[in-house]
């Protein structure tokens, strides 16, 4: 049966995938305050791929229908955006949840997030200026979320219609790698090298070259046996006692 209510019919709320956990797809996209454009659109696809994107964006069904009976499109759509409801406040750091605190429907926590993390003012935007320019890579940290965190700051100012050209994000994101990437910033240091890449074939490279830099690192507790060795071998050895010389005390000639 379809309704007014929204590009899909309802369906009974026993087809729905009560038991998916979005977090499965969205462990690394929870909502913090710099990346709602990440995590929306990600939220978004997830409930068009399960045909319940209408949900965030109409109003109930009436709770009864024009005889007087009860709507069971109304019930369908109660237990639909209670099960989103939950999916929404499940993928959201706990710096924002007490925003959703009186959120009990799916359209009302969306439009919550959206009214309050959806517009960037000047100041905002001057942050995330801010860390993007001061953006570093440990060397501990794998570039794939390194090149992830750039990223998500980069989609935070296009959502500010403050983009970045290609050009100058593949600067920032090369002036925050480390000495070990000594090697690979020499050999892409002229501007003609520079200008000819693209952020994926930039993230193809810094991933090659991080592959390099494992396969010929020699573990520190392997270099240090190997240097003991070294030394160990190296060393003069001492004597464990002086040369000894003939007694001749006692013998007459």
């Amino acid at each position: 049966m379809t309704n007014d209510y929204g590009s899909s019919p309802m369906t009974n709320s026993h087809s729905l995938p009560i038991f998916y956990n979005p977090n499965a797809i969205m462990a690394h996209t929870h909502l913090t305050k710099e990346n709602y454009v990440n995590w929306s659109t990600l939220f978004k696809i997830l409930l068009r791929a399960h045909k319940l994107l209408f949900v965030i964006n109409t109003n109930p069904p009436p709770k009864t229908l024009a005889d007087g009976k009860e709507n069971p499109d109304h019930d369908t759509w109660k237990n639909t955006t209670d099960l989103i409801c939950c999916w929404i406040k499940g993928t959201v750091t706990p710096a924002i949840q007490p925003y959703l605190k009186s959120c009990d429907t799916a359209p009302a926590a969306w439009n919550v997030l959206a009214k309050r993390f959806g517009s960037t003012s000047a100041i905002q935007i001057e942050n995330l200026q801010d860390r993007l320019h001061n953006l570093k890579k440990p060397t501990d940290l794998y570039v794939s979320y390194y090149l992830f965190q750039a990223k998500t700051i980069s989609d935070s100012l296009i959502a500010a219609r403050k983009p970045l050209e290609d050009y100058e994000l593949i600067q920032r994101i090369l002036g925050g790698l480390g000495a070990e990437f000594k090697e690979f910033l020499t050999s892409t240091s002229s501007s003609h090298v520079r200008q000819s890449l693209n952020l994926d074939d930039l993230t193809e490279l810094l991933l090659k070259e991080e592959m390099l830099q494992k396969k010929f690192t020699v573990p520190v507790e392997q270099a240090t046996a190997l240097t003991a060795t070294k030394t160990s071998y190296f060393q003069p050895q001492s004597s464990s006692s002086s040369s000894s010389r003939p007694n001749n005390s006692g013998n007459g000639n």
